[in-house]
């Protein structure tokens, strides 16, 4: 019973009305009289919030301020600032062009360029290395020598692989004859395996050798991407 009566007055205490009375201060004559209560208060400060949190959403909604959010942005202004990207992009190689005439220009005025170089306007835009530090004969002889020894060359690789990790497949069945030893620079395994048995890889390569000798047959060497 006393909550009853507790909550009606609360009740009661935000339906109470208040005159509020303008005057004219000479004659006291009333100009403007307004009866209002808590509750009326509440609704309009309430209505003027709601009508103030949709004029500032239609604002951000229909306006570029949208743009600025975190998280949100127009596909037209995406496109655009790829376009403004690939436009600095071309400007930047643009500038890398002209830097690199103007210093092969340079390079002619000093004499380290010979003019009857050039055979193009274009070639003065290339890159520096190429016009001055040209290979020679002898250079290219070296590289190709060096190229052609090297190309099976598998103990060029210096440096340790880290193999942990590492799922190595059985290249076949069978039974293992002789086992991986540097100091005899046997550098395999040998498998004696059952005649028309498949031999698979053991790991993803490249064949770089598929060949047949007296000594071991039929032979083929795969050079693996990870080791």
């Amino acid at each position: 019973m006393p909550k009853k009566k507790r909550s009606k007055a609360i009740w009661s205490n935000i339906k109470f009305k208040y005159k509020l009375t303008i005057l004219n201060e000479n004659t006291l004559e009333e100009i403007v009289g307004l009866r209002v209560s808590k509750l009326n208060g509440f609704s309009v400060l309430l209505s003027v919030l709601i009508v103030l949190f949709l004029i500032a959403a239609c604002i951000i909604a229909f306006t570029p301020l949208r743009n600025y959010l975190p998280g949100y942005m127009n596909s037209e202004v995406r496109a655009q600032m790829v376009q403004n990207a690939l436009r600095v992009d071309s400007l930047q190689q643009v500038l890398e062009r002209q830097n690199l005439y103007i210093m092969n220009i340079q390079d002619i005025f000093s004499g380290r360029v010979k003019i009857d170089s050039v055979e193009t306007m274009d070639s003065l835009t290339t890159a520096r290395e190429d016009t001055l530090m040209q290979r020679t004969e002898r250079e290219e002889e070296f590289r190709r020598q060096y190229e052609e020894n090297e190309k099976y060359n598998l103990t060029t690789i210096v440096s340790q692989p880290d193999v942990n990790g590492m799922i190595f497949y059985r290249p076949t069945r069978g039974m293992v004859t002789d086992v991986f030893n540097i100091d005899k620079k046997h550098f395999g395994t040998d498998i004696a395996a059952n005649p028309n048995e498949s031999v698979l890889a053991t790991m993803d390569g490249t064949v770089i050798l598929s060949t047949y000798t007296a000594e071991t047959g039929y032979l083929i060497e795969v050079q693996h991407s990870r080791i």
